[in-house]
Formats: structure tokens, C-alpha cells, sequence
């Protein structure tokens, strides 16, 4: 009986073709990078002033022992598309001084988090870069931390991984 009447069959039709082209825009839908919340960078490291005097003398020149590693900043480059992170896993000394960087390989916003050392890029567009520096804190033994994609939905549909520190 209801489709009987042309009206309402011509109502459902015209209905159908809007709510899919509503569910067609939002599926496409950028949203710009300025409206994007960006995340916090909490837990900065304070820098202490030094507790002894300078020394007077110059340090003497020594050859760096047979075996010794020089300190050097452990590099990184996390690659983010929809909806994963590559690597999964970093490996990160612990005390070691790192650069991360950040490249989103995909077709929209992502950024990379570790909310419990206080590690956030800004929420970058497609194609874009962020590089953040930080000092792995000097745990004892090996602590994972989780990693992941603070924009909504992101994480769940499996953009997270592990930053491993050793």
C-alpha cells in the first residue's frame, strides 16, 4: 500500500540519494589542519643549572678508549598512513638522546603520541613531517610504552605501536 502512491516512492528515492551523498562527502571529508586539536607536549625535561664550579684548567685531550661508544642521538623515522604506523616498534637506549621524526605517508591528518613521556608531534597533513627530540628516561630494564594516533578513531582502527626502551 505504500508504494502505491508515486509521491512517497519518488520521497524515498530522493532520501536515499541524499544520505548517500552525505555519507559520500564525509567519507572524503579533510578536515584543515588549523582545525585540528593539536596534542599537548607535557613533561618537558628541566635543565638544572650545574652544582660544581667549572674547572680552570682546559680537560686534557685523551684518545677515546678501545670499545667506548660516543654519545650520539639515536635517529628515527616513524611512517604513518591509514591506519598504521611503520615501524610498530622502536628500540630506544635508555638515557639515550633521540630524534624522531615523524612522515605521514597517508591522505589524511595523523601525528604520533607517547602520553607517558610526554612525546607529541603536531597533527600534520598528508605528506608532511614533524620532528620532536627527547631524552629516553634511564629505567631500569626494559619498559614498553604504547604509541599512537591521538585523532579520533585512529588508534582503534590500529594505528598504535611500542616505543621500547632498553
Amino acid at each position: 500500500m505504500l508504494f502505491k502512491n508515486p509521491r512517497f516512492l519518488i520521497v524515498i528515492i530522493v532520501g536515499a540519494g541524499l544520505i548517500g551523498l552525505t555519507w559520500r562527502y564525509l567519507a572524503n571529508y579533510r578536515a584543515p589542519e588549523s582545525d585540528l586539536a593539536q596534542p599537548k607536549k607535557i613533561g618537558q625535561p628541566k635543565i638544572s643549572p650545574p652544582t660544581s664550579p667549572p674547572p680552570t684548567e682546559a680537560p686534557s685531550l685523551s684518545p677515546t678508549p678501545q670499545g667506548a661508544i660516543l654519545s650520539e642521538a639515536q635517529k628515527f623515522t616513524i611512517e604513518g598512513s591509514e591506519f598504521t604506523f611503520s615501524p610498530k616498534a622502536i628500540h630506544v637506549k635508555k638515557g639515550a638522546e633521540v630524534e624522531l621524526t615523524f612522515k605521514n605517508n597517508g591522505t589524511i591528518s595523523h601525528n604520533y603520541i607517547v602520553s607517558d613521556l610526554g612525546i607529541a608531534t603536531k597533527t600534520i597533513g598528508a605528506g608532511k613531517t614533524d620532528v620532536v627530540k627527547f631524552t629516553a628516561p634511564k629505567t631500569a630494564g626494559t619498559v614498553q610504552y604504547i604509541s599512537y594516533c591521538s585523532l579520533p578513531g585512529h588508534r582503534e582502527a590500529g594505528m598504535a605501536g611500542t616505543l621500547i626502551i632498553e
